[in-house]
């Protein structure tokens, strides 16, 4: 079988004619001169083909030598490019074409085109520039209204800022032990923990949730330690929570409704919660308890954190947006991160205006799209709530989200209801001179370690600070176990009892 012979196109007209004319001048001339003259002849050919080619696309009519030159009727007459010391487009002369290969004349080729096509006329750069000009003149409009809009918004809250601080000079007082309501969760197995409790709270009113009716016996046992202990189903209806989340979440409502108005700050926890009540007394008395509060700084660490500045701290102690370094973190800057507004109230509303690339919140601003822990405080470690707060909520719709919520803990689920309430959370660590410290939630090896250097009078000037600044401890019954948990309790309240009668009273407020 004979093989298959490739099929090789003819040489064009073109072509025979340039190989007959380099071989004519060959013979008479030498190598060298038809070389470079071939060169000059092919590079005359790429160009006059280049430039037939974009006359075509833009619509040039080619006419005879000596004719006048067609134009399309509407459209300007575009010049040929136009060559200085013999040189081109990008650089590149007609003579140097040769010594490219046919890749690199295809690319050349390409980059001409798209030089071409981005020319522009004049009467196109007028219109640009027309746009330009309007584009900058509205921007800058823009731009004065945001900082009218601004420094309203700043009067605004100074003049909140300032009757905060006037409401606080003229009623800030010592708080009572009336003056305070405690509600806790617990289960009935558990009883032995809230009875070491009762070493902290001082005969302070308390609302207990249970998993059970309580007995006409501890009904006596309660009601002789000024509390009430309270029943309420703790998982809901198919959930697969754990069954305290829901009762857990619920205690604040129950609380408030079971006692009455007749308090200023709910101080919400668990069974192992441990408040530090000379604490909570030193730092609620330069807060309004008129106002919607949820005091915490239990998951605030975070640059992104959702939470809001006091009403009453002045605007010099804004923050500035993050850039390095922000509480100790290393952040790049984006436009939330670091931006904690002066809550007067804290509102959902207030912190998504922070937010205007939506790098928190979704589109309508009606909830974070970060997970639910990102916004919510750590089980056990303790929240306050103002009694402004507690009236503003309603039982039977914050009854309808903690049994519909997704949310698996109970402070999750708490902290995602109270967000759709209208409330988010006022990080009160921000008016303290060391803002690495932490309120609530202090490990209970830490607070018994500061408590004993105190006694043992080796505290120095940062264990001072941690006992009179610590809000809350968490002892985790979890891990401890109830006999365990409740002696730990015991303990940590009868070492905290001893410092504080030791040590000389203060008026300073954070």
């Amino acid at each position: 079988m004979r093989a298959s012979v490739p099929s090789v196109q003819p040489p064009s007209d073109l072509e025979v004619a340039v190989h007959r004319a380099y071989r004519s001048l060959e013979r008479r001339l030498g190598w060298k001169p038809l070389a470079l003259l071939l060169a000059l002849l092919v590079s005359a050919t790429i160009w006059g083909t280049f430039f037939r080619s974009t006359s075509h696309r833009h619509g040039i009519q080619t006419a005879p030598p000596g004719t006048p030159e067609a134009t399309p009727s509407g459209q300007e007459k575009l010049e040929m490019p136009v060559y200085h010391n013999n040189v081109g487009p990008l650089g590149i002369r007609p003579q140097d074409v040769s010594s490219l290969d046919a890749a690199q004349k295809v690319k050349l080729a390409e980059e001409i085109l798209a030089l071409d096509e981005k020319a522009i006329t004049p009467k196109e750069q007028d219109r640009r520039d027309a746009e330009t000009k309007l584009k900058k003149d509205k921007e800058a409009e823009e731009s004065e209204k945001a900082r009218v809009k601004k420094d309203e918004d700043e009067a605004e809250i100074d003049k909140l800022t300032e009757k905060s601080w006037e409401w606080m000079r003229d009623h800030a007082v010592e708080l009572r032990e009336e003056d305070f309501l405690i509600a806790l969760s617990s289960r009935a197995e558990h009883l032995d923990v809230i009875r070491a409790s009762r070493k902290w709270r001082q005969g302070m009113r308390t609302v207990v949730g249970l998993d059970r009716e309580a007995t006409h016996m501890e009904e006596l046992e309660a009601s002789k330690h000024n509390e009430m202990w309270l029943y309420y189903p703790g998982e809901a209806s198919g959930g697969s929570r754990a069954s305290a989340a829901t009762r857990s979440a619920m205690m604040p409502v129950l609380a408030h409704k079971a006692a009455g108005n007749d308090y200023r700050w709910l101080l919400y926890g668990e069974e192992d919660t441990v408040f530090f009540v000379d604490a909570v007394q030193h730092l609620l008395k330069s807060y309004d308890w008129h106002l919607p509060y949820t005091l915490t700084d239990r998951g605030t660490r975070k640059p992104t954190a959702l939470r809001c500045m006091p009403c009453h701290a002045p605007a010099s102690m804004d923050p500035p947006p993050a850039e390095g370094y922000v509480f100790g973190f290393k952040v790049k800057k984006k436009p939330f991160q670091g931006i904690v507004p002066r809550g007067c109230p804290c509102k959902p509303q207030l912190l998504c205006e922070k937010d205007p690339n939506h790098s928190t919140f979704n589109v309508e601003c009606d909830f974070p799209t970060q997970p639910g822990n990102a916004y919510s405080v750590q089980k056990g470690s303790g929240m306050i709530l103002s009694q402004g707060l507690m009236e503003e909520l309603k039982s039977n719709s914050f009854e309808r989200c903690v049994q519909s919520d997704h949310a698996a803990g109970s402070h999750e689920i708490l902290s995602s209801c109270l967000w759709e309430a209208g409330h988010a959370h006022t990080d009160p660590s921000i008016l303290l001179p060391n803002r690495e410290q932490d309120l609530f939630d202090i490990s209970a090896s830490k607070a018994t370690l500061a408590l004993a250097s105190a006694l043992d009078k080796t505290c120095d000037a940062a264990c001072q600070d941690l006992i009179t600044n610590m809000i809350s401890a968490h002892i985790s019954i979890k891990t401890s176990g109830p006999e365990a948990s409740a002696h730990t309790i015991e303990s940590l309240a009868r070492l905290y009892s001893l410092v504080i009668h030791a040590r000389p009273r203060t008026n300073v407020s954070p």
